[in-house]
């Protein structure tokens, strides 16, 4: 994207940030802002980057427009200890609501503009299909959490129902 979570990062004292983009617009607009940025499409794996070289990677609500998902998570943990990943949950009540009720697509990121046919997702998956594949791939789940953006509290009560987000942090097998 244009850089807000490296911006953010950065104003809290981190450092030995890299962004990845592939946009060239967006890397502009991230440079502008004095960030470091590498054009690369994630879908080709992070060979740039050394093993172990971070101490986290993070994919912020884009695991949904990768490709290849198994070799993206490979690679995060590949390059850095631990990965931090966020998606949108397909298996939220109000999603789940606009395909049985009304037929329709469910529109992640809506207020974007996004339809069916113009959204950058290319895999609809809910929490419970994250942390399967997880299981199946002998990546650890070291922490994870839920939430329902439009109170910002975190849910505890079934949350790939109730969760319109999730985030994990993962380790190597």
């Amino acid at each position: 994207g244009t850089g807000g979570l490296l911006a953010r990062l950065r104003g809290e004292g981190h450092d030995r940030l890299v962004g990845i983009e592939l946009d060239e617009k967006a890397i502009c607009t991230c440079v502008c802002r004095g960030l470091d940025v590498v054009q690369d499409d994630l879908n080709h794996g992070l060979p740039t980057f050394a093993d172990g070289q971070f101490d986290f990677v993070v994919l912020s609500q884009t695991l949904q427009t990768v490709m290849d998902v198994r070799r993206v998570l490979r690679e995060m943990l590949r390059v850095g200890r631990r990965a931090i990943v966020s998606f949108p949950n397909l298996g939220y009540h109000k999603l789940r609501r606009e395909l049985a009720e009304e037929g329709r697509a469910p529109r992640v990121f809506a207020t974007e503009g996004y339809h069916w046919y113009n959204t950058p997702n290319v895999r609809f998956l809910s929490l419970a299909d994250f942390e399967q594949l997880c299981r199946d791939e002998g990546f650890h789940v070291l922490q994870r959490l839920a939430l329902d953006t439009a109170t910002g509290q975190p849910v505890d009560d079934n949350p790939n129902l109730n969760a319109d987000v999730a985030i994990a942090v993962l380790g190597a097998g």
